[in-house]
């Protein structure tokens, strides 16, 4: 279906619409380093890469086959490294185009017709904050946006424009790693067999979460048909535990992700290391809190940030992990409540079916005021807002530092939290 108007767009989940695309320029869209949350190692260096903004689309309706990806059998993603990649070629300049949910944007295939793996291919599905209104590639900025796609023939490459690290799962298998890869990326470094394949395939690493994708190479006389896809959405909202900040695969290992796919459902994780949930607190240069990053495109860092429209896409569940930074920062406890409790009444103004649960912090951070916040919001008449009291889920054993969950500890808070959110799908 061919896109009705240019301009500003939406877009989010699958083939959605797009929000205001602009090219970026050397300079003009700086990410610079952050400081990592407390307690954390590593560099906090940032990836720096620049890109276009705009946005993505989700939300498409189940098949009802499950296309999802398994984590293995104890729930843990697993992951190999290989090397990949070669020089990236450059950024043509984007125009933004607007399209109804469930479109393909920039496409004039109907579904079920083959595709080429091309940006233009209406099969290939994109899950996350996508920013799809470039002609040269389709961006991605926050960690855990992730592409699906069937194909056939017995490979299968992906072309990218930013060096990066990059997983892929073919058919539900454990994902492979591909460590700081640009260029033409391969995704089957083992040939498949000659029959129909499904594809999973996602970015990013701490502080460096761009994924911009280029379009798929296949195998000479292959095509894509459209994969199956799940009709709920699962949104995880938080800070470097919520990003996977430590672990193996980065998002793929954390909770979040292997959470939502023991759910069979799509998801998408509005997560940073180092972010509070109040402005002007969290460990990084940019003091933007989450109470304003989250309505956004990109994460911290980005000068240029468009808005992400309301009617993007829809969740049926979205869970909340914030309040680790606003402490280690020093927030009055009385700012942190109030600012949590307007943050809940404003996803309730986005969502109003979603069912909202807020987590105690796993080292109890702030947990007396995200208890009251709760409670204000129960108070004030929304019967869909949930306080999820995490004390005693994990022990020092389950972290790799003391404040970020290893990747068994992330396991351990799936198999607790499943139980919770089960019966609200």
């Amino acid at each position: 279906m061919t896109p009705t108007r240019r301009g500003l767009a939406l877009g989010f989940f699958i083939l959605l619409a797009v929000l205001a695309g602009c090219s970026a320029t050397a300079g003009s869209d700086s990410h610079p380093s952050s400081n990592p949350d407390a307690g954390a190692g590593g560099d906090g260096s940032s990836a720096g890469s620049t890109g276009m903004t705009g946005q993505s689309g989700s939300g498409g309706q189940s098949t009802g086959v499950d296309g999802s990806q398994a984590a293995g059998a104890d729930g843990q993603a697993s992951g190999t490294d290989m090397d990949a990649g070669q020089a990236a070629d450059g950024a043509a300049s984007d125009t933004a185009l607007d399209a109804a949910p469930g479109d393909s944007l920039g496409s004039d295939a109907p579904p079920g017709v083959p595709g080429d793996g091309s940006l233009s291919d209406a099969n290939i599905k994109y899950f996350g904050r996508w920013d799809l209104s470039g002609v040269s590639q389709h961006i991605s900025y926050w960690g855990g946006a992730y592409i699906r796609v069937a194909f056939t023939g017995t490979t299968l490459q992906m072309k990218v424009g930013s060096t990066n690290n990059y997983y892929a799962s073919i058919d539900g298998a454990s994902f492979i790693k591909i460590s700081n890869a640009s260029g033409t990326v391969n995704l089957t470094p083992t040939p498949l067999t000659r029959r129909s394949h499904v594809a999973v395939v996602s970015g990013g690493k701490d502080y460096g979460y761009e994924f911009s994708f280029k379009g798929f190479v296949l195998d000479a006389g292959a095509t894509t048909t459209a994969p199956p896809v799940h009709s709920t959405v699962i949104e995880f909202i938080g800070d470097s535990i919520t990003s996977g900040y430590t672990d193996t695969l980065a998002d793929i290992s954390d909770y979040a992700w292997v959470s939502a796919e023991q759910l069979n459902a799509e998801h998408t994780q509005i997560a940073y290391p180092g972010i509070a949930l109040v402005t002007n607190y969290g460990l990084n240069g940019d003091k933007t809190g989450m109470d304003q990053d989250y309505f956004k495109l990109k994460p911290l860092g980005y000068s240029i940030n468009p808005d992400w429209p309301a009617s993007a896409y829809t969740p049926g569940l979205i869970v909340i992990n914030l309040g680790t930074n606003d402490r280690s920062t020093n927030v009055p406890s009385a700012t942190f409540q109030t600012s949590y409790t307007t943050f809940l009444a404003s996803l309730r103004t986005r969502f109003p079916a979603a069912e909202i649960f807020a987590m105690r912090c796993f080292n109890g951070s702030l947990a007396t005021e995200t208890q009251m916040a709760v409670t204000a919001r129960m108070t004030a008449g929304d019967d869909k807002v949930h306080y999820v009291d995490s004390t005693g889920w994990l022990n020092a054993s389950d972290y790799t530092d003391g404040t970020h969950p290893s990747d068994a500890g992330h396991v351990k808070i799936t198999g607790l939290l499943l139980p919770i959110l089960t019966p609200y799908l």
